[in-house]
């Protein structure tokens, strides 16, 4: 249902304010009941397809009414954001304060009934069970429970509510058992069956036999707000006579048994680098199960040769996922299209990370300028899509090693902050900043502060903004050019090709749109002695069977004229275990 958005190419929009919602606002929560829980709900619908600012203000429309959906807008700043006019655009870059604003004009409401104890099922385990409950409540009041001790009494008696009886008469025998100065852990706080977390392992077993309350007691993932001091007082001995039997304490000694030596090798005198070398060959699920037999073997688990290369591709939630992969050095990670919320990455301050995608991501503007801001030695790095600030441009001119960047679709930037980042990463080689939000003092910053060493540039979709004084700029700062995308650039015009015979590396040039290019001048393009790929899309008058190319126009063998719409966009592909390469 969710429309059609084909950045960089010629879109085709299908507005949801001319469809009928009815059936994605049946999928949706009651939006009186607070707007946090209903915003996670149409985010979850909406994983992996795009939205525009029209689609929502439709949706916002049929649920709340139009006069309520226009003050929400305007409560987020975007005093002309109610005309038809930016419907268009995709809605990433409002995202954050439109949300915030239609919390505030909703907020979570839980009720009694909402709060109470479920009764636990027999085929779940104690560690779901106590996990299921407090994403639940978290939804529910949109907040962390653990900080607020009423809410954290509230939580533990709905626990205890749906215990079975079996095991709350259990756990009142161990309470009693436990001395003072040994702490109850009664509740538990597992990592597991976590669909955001890269740390996940299901439970495999027999299905019959019914999982024990006390299996998986994981004390470091225990919530300090739910450790209980639960215990009865010390036991006094009581001295019943006064005889010479009681002059002397007595005491009852047990002789311990005597060990059986170890025939075998065992795994405790085993060096850390081995133990690395051997678990450097489990795959992910076995590796994530060895960081629970120990603390050792957790400890070595986390050791940054082991985590590489992450691809967290298809995880809707990866804010947690990234608190624990980023600290633990990650060197290649790809997550695109997921929702960062606000990641932990603790006393972590600079990462390894060297390869990154974060393409359309539904993240803060704030958490990207923490992230990267700890990057220093980035190589490959791609914010398709993102709103990006000032500060997120200066973290990237720290690192100088940059090679390749992805900035299509970004928004939020200035011309002295592009001048900057482009003065000091003086080693790219691959720069996509195609339909950006830009006016002609950043095209102008572009093409004057590009380093020398770019041999791919796609600079398309600027339609007024990219001049022809640009395009000369442009070619005496970058004469190695092998990939030239223009598309898009109306004021390009057939002038340009003296321009461009001064790039004899030239190999793929594209012109798609640039209406004041004749199709019958483009034989003069063969001129460039490396050209192999011509993209003409669109231009004024195209009659021949190549898009551009009049009929009847006869090809040079080494180059091929293509009609179909295409755009190089730099993104990390996953091969295999070990195996990664950005590709166009």
């Amino acid at each position: 249902m969710a429309p059609l958005l084909n950045k960089g190419g010629r879109p085709q929009y299908i507005p949801w304010g001319s469809q009928d919602l009815q059936n994605l606002i049946t999928t949706l929560p009651d939006i009186q009941e607070g707007a946090a829980i209903w915003i996670r709900k149409l985010e979850e619908e909406m994983t992996g397809k795009t939205m525009a600012l029209g689609d929502v203000k439709a949706l916002l429309t049929k649920v709340v009414g139009k006069e309520k959906m226009l003050d929400i807008i305007e409560n987020a700043g975007y005093r002309g954001a109610d005309k038809s006019t930016v419907d268009g655009r995709i809605f990433d870059q409002y995202r954050q304060k439109i949300w915030d604003s239609l919390r505030k004009a909703y907020p979570t409401r839980p009720s009694t009934a909402m709060l109470k104890g479920v009764p636990m099922k027999e085929e779940e385990s104690a560690a779901a069970f106590v996990e299921n409950q407090l994403r639940n409540w978290r939804m529910t009041l949109d907040k962390d429970i653990q900080g607020d001790p009423i809410m954290t009494a509230m939580f533990r008696a709905a626990i205890l509510e749906g215990l079975p009886d079996l095991a709350k008469r259990r756990l009142e025998e161990v309470r009693q058992e436990l001395p003072r100065e040994r702490p109850l852990q009664k509740l538990i706080y597992l990592a597991e069956n976590h669909e955001d977390s890269m740390l996940t392992v299901s439970q495999k077993g027999n299905p019959k036999k019914r999982a024990s309350f006390w299996e998986n007691v994981d004390t470091e993932n225990t919530p300090q707000g739910l450790i209980q001091h639960w215990s009865p007082l010390h036991k006094h001995p009581c001295v019943t006579a006064n005889g010479k039997e009681n002059e002397v304490q007595f005491v009852l000694a047990k002789r311990p048994r005597r060990r059986k030596e170890s025939t075998g090798l065992s795994w405790d005198s085993l060096p850390d680098e081995l133990l690395l070398g051997i678990f450097a060959c489990l795959p992910l699920q076995d590796l994530l199960g060895t960081s629970r037999v120990c603390k050792r073997w957790h400890r070595l688990t986390c050791d940054e040769s082991l985590w590489h290369s992450v691809d967290l591709v298809g995880k809707a939630q990866v804010d947690v996922a990234l608190g624990q992969v980023l600290p633990a050095g990650v060197v290649r990670l790809r997550c695109p299209r997921s929702c960062i919320g606000e990641p932990f990455l603790g006393n972590a301050r600079c990462l390894r990370v060297q390869h990154m995608d974060l393409s359309s991501c539904t993240v803060s503007t704030p958490v990207l300028e923490d992230i990267l801001s700890r990057c220093q030695q980035l190589r490959d790095l791609s914010l398709e899509g993102l709103v990006l600030s000032d500060s997120i441009l200066q973290s990237l001119s720290q690192n100088t090693n940059l090679v390749r960047l992805n900035l299509c679709g970004c928004s939020g930037l200035s011309p002295q902050s592009l001048c900057q980042m482009l003065q000091c990463c003086r080693r790219l080689e691959e720069l996509n900043v195609s339909w950006c939000d830009f006016d002609s003092s950043h095209v102008k910053a572009i093409v004057e502060n590009i380093p020398s060493s770019v041999t791919q540039l796609n600079i398309s979709g600027y339609r007024q903004n990219l001049t022809m004084e640009d395009m000369k700029a442009l070619v005496a700062q970058c004469p190695d050019l092998t990939h030239l995308d223009l598309s898009d650039s109306v004021q390009v015009t057939t002038d340009s090709f003296q321009i461009l015979q001064q790039l004899s590396s030239l190999k793929h040039l594209s012109l798609s749109r640039c209406y004041q290019i004749q199709p019958a001048t483009l034989i003069c393009l063969e001129k460039l002695p490396e050209l192999k790929t011509l993209e003409v899309f669109g231009l004024a008058g195209e009659t021949g069977p190549c898009g551009g190319c009049p009929a009847g126009w006869s090809l040079s063998p080494s180059l091929q004229a293509r009609k179909e719409q295409k755009q190089d966009v730099v993104r990390l592909v996953y091969q295999g275990s070990d195996d990664h390469r950005w590709v166009h």
